[in-house]
């Protein structure tokens, strides 16, 4: 009797070991995959519905919140569960309509409306079919994906940054704003660069804001580059002989690995963004049929960007996921980019810059002369190479528009 009691309390003991051990586990997993919402006050005086704000302190963020902030100098940040961004002026009111991040980060639901004041919002993740980012106005509502853009209700305007927005007005109908464009959202007419900057323009809230984003992108690929090596290896996954089924697990998991580096330019870091591209060609080889023009639309972004930095590694890499999946492309859409961001004439411009930047400084270099002498070949041919990639793009362009 007295053995039965002993192993009985042993078991007990086991018990209560297992279930702390599972708990702290589960703690542990879902404090590193936190999807919640969160708001902190920058500086100057806030209220989270009738709860004011302290300094430096972050505060959960729910469904039917109010934030406020109460003076001319205040500045709020909401940290979205996906990582995005929306910083809040002063003397500015928002409600929370919506918050959902699914713990994976492919399912993104998220909705606020300003009644007073300005936001400016960095969007930094990939939205699928049935996810969104929406902010709303009057009677306008905004869509976006991937966007940086600010709401001015004291100055009249609506800018994108970059990307696009999508406005949607009882009165005025639907609109589309593109990348550094300015709305006058009164009467929904667009307003000129030269008077946007000299009417409306709010320097100080864009250069505190620009600043900002530039130095929470860098903390975002400081952290991923701790976590190479599990990208690298998503990457590297193979695809081509699975079944419906592990195409669609495989798919979601890789989803939410894109959705980490999503935000990666090139100016960002060239590593990631090359990781990036390599991913969304993975993904865009699982994704079904009728969504993939989706994923290709953002590929004019990531030309856009390849252009402005002339980090052209990626280069070839995006021209052949476009080429081998040219019946998905909407032509239509993908001109109009390429038409907004100048590629097409910034090919030619980068092809003849780059060549005679390379030959002047450095063939023609005296102190380099010996050296590259012996090597002519090889520069000529790299060269060579490099023009014709330029060139086969431009031809593909050609043929396909």
């Amino acid at each position: 009797m007295e053995k039965n009691k002993n192993k009985f309390i042993y078991f007990i003991i086991v018990l209560i070991f297992l279930i702390i051990s599972i708990g702290v586990y589960i703690s542990i997993f879902f404090k590193s995959v936190d999807r919640n919402s969160y708001l902190e006050l920058v500086s100057g005086k806030g209220l989270l519905n009738e709860k004011v704000l302290e300094i430096g302190k972050r505060e959960k963020l729910s469904k039917d919140d109010v934030i406020e902030t109460k003076t001319k100098d205040s500045l709020a940040v909401i940290e979205w569960g996906d990582g995005s961004i929306t910083r809040l002026g002063g003397n500015t009111k928002v409600e929370i309509e919506n918050e959902y991040v699914s713990k994976n980060g492919n399912d993104i639901n998220i909705f606020f409306r300003l009644f007073s004041g300005k936001t400016w919002s960095n969007v930094i993740s990939y939205m699928g079919e049935d996810s969104y980012f929406k902010q709303s106005f009057g009677d306008t509502e905004a869509a976006v994906r991937g966007t940086v853009f600010s709401v001015d209700l004291d100055r009249d305007y609506l800018q994108v940054e970059s990307h696009k927005v999508d406005l949607t007005s009882e009165k005025y109908g639907k609109v589309e704003v593109t990348e550094n464009k300015q709305l006058k959202l009164s009467d929904f007419s667009f307003i000129s660069l030269e008077d946007f900057i000299k009417f409306f323009k709010d320097k100080v809230f864009f250069e505190i804001n620009q600043k900002m984003d530039k130095e929470y992108l860098m903390k975002l690929a400081l952290d991923l580059q701790k976590n190479l090596d599990r990208l690298i290896a998503a990457t590297s996954r193979k695809i081509d002989d699975l079944t419906g089924a592990e195409r669609e697990k495989l798919y979601a998991e890789l989803m939410s690995q894109y959705q980490q580096i999503n935000f990666a330019t090139s100016s960002v870091s060239e590593e990631l963004f090359n990781l990036k591209i390599s991913l969304k060609e993975k993904l865009i080889k699982l994704t079904p049929d009728s969504q993939k023009s989706s994923l290709l639309d953002t590929l004019s972004y990531d030309l856009k960007d390849i252009f402005n930095t002339k980090n052209f590694g990626s280069f070839e890499g995006i021209t052949n996921i476009l080429k081998e999946n040219e019946k998905f492309i909407d032509s239509e859409k993908m001109q109009e980019y390429f038409n907004i961001f100048n590629i097409k004439s910034e090919i030619g411009a980068t092809i003849d810059k780059t060549i005679d930047i390379f030959k002047s400084e450095v063939i023609n270099n005296p102190n380099y002369k010996e050296f590259f002498n012996s090597v002519s070949n090889s520069i000529n041919n790299s060269i060579n190479d490099q023009k014709n990639m330029f060139r086969r793009f431009v031809d593909w362009i050609r043929d396909l528009f």
